[in-house]
């Protein structure tokens, strides 16, 4: 029984069932009522939820709505009561947390509760006067559980050095005198992404802030040995300014300048604290610039950037992420193998899978890649590939991946690749006729989902696809080299 699986029996067994409140919510009930949840009319067998909690098969990450449904029938049957209770079953299994709609999904009592508790905007009267910009009531300024829609809400394994780096994190942004910017930095394919999501996530989810604003800047390749950016990445104050009313629902501040839109936000921000997320900072100049700015910007909010050059100020925090340790590299080898059920590193010994980690660097995104690729490659072919090709280790990893995929799987990758910029979703994808259906689209999207090519978020009640910056990197530069090789071009 893995951890997972203990702590879901544990709390299914302090459930009632709904219908017989002095009777336990057996297995069967409870599959049941996970269907009901997703609108499926049979739902799960007892032996599904007997094998969930025995461990013998794993909810996989990208089923979010069935974890969601699960957290949804526990609370209701009274299995757990507090948001605390429903991020340790996720992170039990290696699951990212809640965000603020899935809270609200799950525990709207306790929404309304911590919304309530919030001190509400009131109208900027003096301002209003004068400049005719700040009228509008709180509730129409913005709504409740904000993302930033361009900054990918990635998943996060709970890592035990990760770990600490958040809990040093997250006392930082709970102490009111502490520094105003977190900055997360270090080379592509570290987490760095995944490791300010989960920041965010968790800080917000003690109710100190009302949600996260933000903007992403992220156009890094990957070429040789290095990441690198292939065109300026440069995201300007204003367009910062801009992207965060947009996302308050500040319409009239598109049309004032910079001061303008400075005071109005300043005063947002100072009544009701936000996160500010800025994400993929390619260049030093850039970072050093908007973090300067965004001090007097602030107020009481905090702000979290991620970026590929150390920020260096006294009002800062700032923590470089390397490739992982050796422990954590082998902890994340073995859960992302139980998540993607690769046998062959699920049963590996630790000098393969040390191997692995000294091969990869550590690079979470490198080991994934490698993880799945041993799901359809012997593992002793991998490793002795890479250790001949370890300086073209991506464009290995990439090309094995592409030779597995069917023709459809490839032209959704070289469609998103080439012209989706943040997500897409599936019925956008069905609209560009790639596929004859919607069943050959719906197998396509799984396999470039079991390859590690596809992301797949959760965005607005609404599952929506992405891929990785250095697969962008595969699609726009190794991929025509490949096709030529093969007489396609």
């Amino acid at each position: 029984m893995n951890k997972f699986g203990k702590s879901l029996r544990s709390f299914r067994h302090q459930c009632n069932d709904p219908e017989n409140l002095e009777k336990r919510l057996s297995q069967e009930r409870f599959g049941e009522l996970i269907g009901r949840e997703l609108g499926v009319q049979e739902g799960y067998s007892g032996a599904a939820v007997s094998d969930w909690e025995r461990g013998i098969s794993t909810i996989h990450a990208a089923d979010r709505l069935v974890l969601i449904s699960i957290l949804k029938v526990l609370y209701q049957c009274g299995g757990i009561t507090t948001l605390e209770e429903a991020n340790h079953l996720l992170w039990a299994g290696n699951y990212r947390a809640l965000d603020q709609n899935e809270i609200k999904t799950i525990f709207p009592p306790l929404e309304s509760k911590n919304i309530q508790a919030q001190e509400p905007f009131e109208k900027y009267n003096d301002f209003s006067q004068n400049k005719g910009l700040l009228s509008v009531e709180s509730e129409s300024l913005h709504a409740e559980g904000i993302w930033p829609p361009s900054i990918p809400d990635e998943p996060y394994y709970s890592l035990p050095d990760r770990e600490q780096y958040l809990d040093e994190l997250l006392a930082l942004l709970e102490n009111m005198q502490g520094p105003r910017v977190i900055s997360i930095d270090g080379l592509g394919g570290l987490g760095k992404t995944a490791l300010a999501s989960e920041l965010a996530r968790r800080i917000i989810s003690k109710g100190l802030y009302r949600g996260v604003l933000g903007e992403t800047a992220k156009q890094e390749i990957f070429t040789d040995n290095e990441i690198i950016h292939y065109q300026e990445a440069i995201l300007g104050y204003e367009g910062l300014l801009n992207a965060l009313a947009r996302q308050l629902q500040r319409w009239d501040l598109f049309t004032v300048s910079v001061k303008e839109k400075e005071t109005v936000l300043n005063q947002i921000l100072r009544q009701d604290p936000h996160i500010v997320f800025v994400d993929n900072l390619e260049t030093a100049k850039n970072a050093n610039v908007l973090v300067t700015r965004l001090r007097d910007l602030l107020g009481p909010s905090r702000a979290i950037i991620t970026s590929r050059s150390r920020v260096r100020f006294s009002f800062t925090r700032s923590l470089t992420l390397e490739g992982l340790t050796t422990d954590d590299s082998l902890f994340f080898l073995r859960s992302t193998a139980r998540e993607l059920n690769v046998k062959q590193i699920i049963n590996a010994n630790d000098t393969i899978l040390l191997e692995i980690h000294q091969i990869t660097g550590g690079s979470p995104l490198a080991m994934k890649l490698v993880t799945a690729q041993a799901k359809f490659l012997d593992l002793d072919q991998v490793l002795g590939q890479l250790r001949n090709v370890s300086s073209k280790l991506f464009s290995f990893i990439f090309r094995q991946s592409w030779k597995q995929l069917s023709p459809t799987a490839q032209s959704v990758l070289v469609y998103i690749g080439r012209t989706i910029v943040e997500t897409v979703s599936l019925q956008e994808l069905i609209s560009t006729n790639i596929a004859d259906n919607r069943d050959e689209l719906a197998k396509a999207v799984d396999q470039l989902n079991g390859l590690s090519l596809l992301n797949v978020t959760y965005l607005s009640d609404q599952i929506r696809y992405s891929i990785h910056q250095l697969t962008r990197q595969f699609v726009v530069s190794d991929l025509p080299q490949l096709w030529k090789e093969h007489g396609l071009l």
